[in-house]
């Protein structure tokens, strides 16, 4: 009789073996592809690469009004909203916060927020809210070091992609200081006539 019980024992775990491995490797499937459509992996070309990537990456779910990164809090992590609606939040020299700009998921690309977290031991410099139940991919910064370190594919592609997007961030904070600097000397050539 035991040993009928231990062959059932093995059969239910070979079965549920199998269970998991054709559900293990459908998800991964699912987030290689998810993968291939945010901005700073879209280099990457081997498909080993993206699997070792999918295999650091954890999904996480928001439930709306939700604050998912608080600004100037650390962060080690890189958020890809896969599904939902998030807004970016900045507060002001007094504090109050403002939105500077919302993000609905959609079929053809990936938002990614917080890429310097993968390069740099800072805060985050937003805040970053759920408007509506969102669905977010997450790679830990100390994972992807690990990873890139060993895979020139996964290394290479993606710092020079997040250099290109902190460019970008630059470029319009410089954008932006310029506007705002030009407007202060406006309000001060008309309140004081100091020019």
């Amino acid at each position: 009789m035991k040993h009928k019980n231990t062959e059932q024992y093995l059969f239910e775990n070979i079965i549920l073996f199998g269970i998991y491995k054709t559900y293990y490797q459908m998800a991964n499937s699912n987030i290689i592809k998810e993968l291939k459509k945010v901005g700073i992996f879209k280099n990457i070309s081997s498909q080993y690469s993206l699997e070792k990537l999918a295999n650091i990456s954890k999904i996480k779910y928001f439930p709306p009004d939700v604050k998912i990164l608080n600004e100037n809090d650390e962060s080690d992590s890189l958020y890809i909203l896969l599904n939902g609606t998030v807004k970016i939040i900045k507060k002001n020299i007094t504090g109050e916060e403002f939105e500077i700009e919302k993000f609905e998921s959609n079929e053809t690309e990936n938002y990614s927020f917080n890429e310097s977290a993968l390069v740099d031991n800072g805060t985050n410099l937003v805040s970053l809210y759920s408007i509506a139940y969102c669905e977010f991919l997450i790679i830990n910064k100390y994972d992807f070091n690990s990873l890139a370190e060993k895979n020139y594919d996964i290394g290479y592609n993606a710092a020079k992609e997040i250099i290109k997007v902190l460019t970008g961030q630059i470029k319009k904070i410089e954008h932006n200081i310029k506007i705002l600097t030009n407007a202060l000397i406006s309000d001060i050539r008309e309140t004081d006539n100091f020019f």
